[in-house]
């Protein structure tokens, strides 16, 4: 019995969690008209300076790694011909926007979480919403939007650096001439391949920020909740943008 109470638990908290999720995304999506332009501008500048460097490292050596994991078979095999077409399927339609959301959210979502946490236990946010001051579109939308643009911004660069140091990585280590990378993976990727790394981009952000929102305004208002926040926060979009990524790889 007590094995189906807390399984019944567990799913009971999960669907709570998600109608929660599902909940705040809309309130920000209906805010995102109203909300403060210059609020969202330095929002993601803030979140994408922060984490850019960080985000072409890992983009320079995921790159790099996809050529050396694939390139005893490569040789062995004899498709040089294909290296182009499989580092850039791969960076395109995965790796790029899953490294960049991983990236994001240890650096920006951890700190989003405890900002908003911070404000619940400094008691701000109450007495701003007594102020008349409308939270929602001045202070949780703009930030929600600016991870979602931020990501997007970091999923194309980190794209375009992978496959240069992929195409680097082909040159020294397999002797595959730039020409014939570019031209493997021009002459058999589509315009589809790129565009499903953008939609998992966008939908990656969303989830991030609403996570990262979610999980500072759910905890106590007390100091010791703004640990916490951090915690909730990179646990619950590591899953979240797990279950998406199966979704999406799913229909897309």
């Amino acid at each position: 019995m007590s094995a189906v109470t807390s399984l019944g638990g567990g799913v009971l908290g999960l669907t709570r969690g998600l109608g929660s999720l599902a909940l705040l995304v809309g309130r920000l999506t209906k805010a995102a008209p109203r909300m403060s332009g210059r609020e969202l501008l330095r929002a993601v500048v803030l979140s994408g300076t922060d984490v850019l460097p960080l985000c072409l490292l890992t983009a320079t050596l995921t790159g790099a790694l996809v050529v050396i994991q694939t390139g005893f078979y490569v040789q062995r095999l004899g498709v040089s011909s294909l290296l182009g077409w499989g580092a850039g399927y791969a960076l395109f339609r995965e790796l790029g926007p899953l490294l960049a959301v991983l990236v994001l959210s240890g650096r920006v979502g951890a700190g989003l979480a405890s900002d908003v946490a911070g404000l619940r236990a400094g008691e701000q946010l109450p007495t701003l919403q007594a102020l008349g001051v409308d939270v929602d579109r001045e202070i949780l939308a703009p930030r929600l939007w600016a991870i979602v643009v931020s990501l997007l911004a970091l999923v194309l660069i980190s794209d375009v650096v992978g496959v240069a140091a992929s195409a680097l990585a082909g040159v020294f280590l397999l002797g595959v001439s730039p020409g014939a990378f570019l031209s493997s993976m021009i002459g058999s990727l589509h315009l589809r391949d790129v565009s499903v790394g953008l939609i998992k981009g966008v939908a990656f952000g969303f989830a991030l920020g609403a996570c990262s929102l979610l999980a500072g305004l759910s905890v106590p208002a007390e100091a010791r909740g703004i640990g916490a926040a951090a915690r909730r926060s990179v646990v619950w979009t590591l899953l979240s943008v797990l279950a998406l990524d199966v979704v999406l790889t799913g229909i897309l």
